[in-house]
């Protein structure tokens, strides 16, 4: 997802703002804070990757880019989660925000139950053995 895509669709989603890159990028870079608590993970803030409308938020591995996280969680958890942030900051907010707290703990659930074990060991912040889930949701 390019910087450009993310703010966007972060207008579209707040409906009345204008929202630049400087009006956001603090909150998307606490967003990935809120990611790296979850997962127990190091991924670069936001702003350290995305310094122009083209940039993608990628790690180049053998000469191809490679997202850090997958575009599901910009959608399931950073846009929700600034989205909550800037409408915190109006009164106007009730509604949406509940909508956009309960995708956003949705999308964190989801994040944790795939992602938790599969964390390169670039980004670990220190050895964890991992808690396994299974691979299908049978209940057993």
């Amino acid at each position: 997802m390019k910087r450009s895509d993310l703010i966007r669709l972060l207008n579209k989603e707040t409906v009345r703002y204008n929202l630049t890159w400087d009006n956001i990028k603090d909150d998307c870079d606490r967003a990935i804070i809120q990611i790296n608590g979850l997962l127990g993970a190091n991924f670069p803030k936001l702003s350290s990757r995305l310094l122009n409308n083209d940039s993608e938020y990628v790690d180049r591995v053998d000469g191809i880019d490679v997202p850090i996280i997958k575009d599901d969680y910009f959608y399931s958890i950073i846009i929700p989660f600034v989205s909550m942030e800037v409408l915190a900051r109006d009164e106007e907010f009730t509604t949406v925000f509940s909508k956009h707290q309960q995708d956003l703990m949705q999308g964190k659930f989801q994040m944790f139950s795939n992602e938790f074990n599969h964390i390169p060991d670039k980004y670990k912040r220190t050895r964890v053995e991992g808690v396994l889930f299974p691979s299908n949701n049978k209940g057993k």
